[in-house]
């Protein structure tokens, strides 16, 4: 029984040592790509340099979280994709790895960083 007992204890150690180690309240791992989205809308949305309709240009597989949080801004945020990123907006929200893309990088400045998930948004200089 004893024997039992340390070897429920040696398996359950690594178990919640991992579960601790891992535990996050800001985003589920598989949808991390999403954890900064609602906050690049709201500044999106404060940046009072920029008329309405504002644009965000995106790649694909950030745009479906960036529609949604845009979609709640009665039509003041239009999402474009652009998986290319050669269409200018008023804003460019991307991973990191692919600010080499932009063929104007020169025309935006960094408004945000998100490290937690590799983003930048970057705003079109005035």
């Amino acid at each position: 029984m004893a024997c039992r007992n340390v070897f429920v204890i040696l398996f359950a150690l690594p178990l919640g040592y991992h579960f601790i180690k891992s535990i996050n309240t800001k985003y589920v791992f598989e949808w991390k790509r999403d954890a900064n989205t609602k906050i690049v809308i709201e500044t999106i949305q404060n940046c009072k340099s920029v008329r309405n309709p504002k644009s965000v240009v995106s790649y694909w597989y950030l745009s479906p979280s960036l529609k949604y949080y845009a979609e709640k801004t009665q039509g003041q945020i239009e999402v474009i994709i652009d998986n290319e990123y050669t269409i200018l907006g008023d804003f460019i929200y991307c991973y990191k790895e692919d600010l080499n893309k932009i063929s104007n990088l020169q025309l935006y400045e960094i408004q945000s960083d998100f490290p937690d998930t590799q983003t930048v948004l970057l705003a079109k200089k005035q």
